[in-house]
């Protein structure tokens, strides 16, 4: 092989630019094959970040339920009037984030509806909450859905629970 070589570019010159350019293209593939990946990397939430994430989803929920109760317990009526808890919610919900000390924090949003359905004779209502927990650097969110019925539950209103729970993950690439 090395006959070869050296026979090659001692007659013709070409083959050690062409060997150099070689290696050298090689080398710079490789280069971005690396940076591609390590971008890639990067632009996918953790484990850590996805639970975090979640986490504030929940908080938003949690927020929400322990305000429902509250306004219940005080309200002492056996069905609580849809637009009179939102206007006593609305103005507790303001957009909040979470970790705030972390160089990633999550921005939680919460919105409500009051949705009243036909069941039988009777009209229920139901306020759903969806809490979006958003991380800063936009990689990922999760959504959470829940409805919280605006009648008593028989065991009183510290029974009360969330019903049709969903889960909704979005990552962001």
């Amino acid at each position: 092989m090395k006959k070869l070589i050296n026979h090659l570019s001692n007659e013709k010159g070409i083959i050690l630019p062409y060997l150099f350019f070689m290696i050298l293209f090689l080398f710079l593939i490789l280069t971005m094959v690396i940076s591609l990946g390590m971008q890639s990397l990067e632009s996918v939430a953790t484990e850590k970040e996805t639970k975090q994430i979640y986490y504030g989803a929940e908080a938003g929920l949690e927020t929400v339920y322990a305000l429902v109760r509250q306004y219940a317990e005080q309200d002492e009526s056996e069905k609580l009037q849809g637009q009179a808890l939102l206007a006593f919610l609305r103005p507790k919900l303001v957009p909040f984030q979470l970790y705030k000390e972390s160089s990633k924090p999550i921005t939680v949003t919460v919105k409500l509806a009051v949705v009243n359905r036909v069941s039988g004779n009777t009209i229920v209502s139901y306020l759903v909450i969806t809490s979006l927990a958003r991380s800063s650097d936009g990689r990922g969110e999760h959504e959470l859905e829940a409805k919280l019925s605006l009648t008593k539950p028989p065991a009183g209103w510290s029974s009360l629970s969330y019903m049709e729970l969903r889960s909704k993950y979005d990552i962001v690439f």
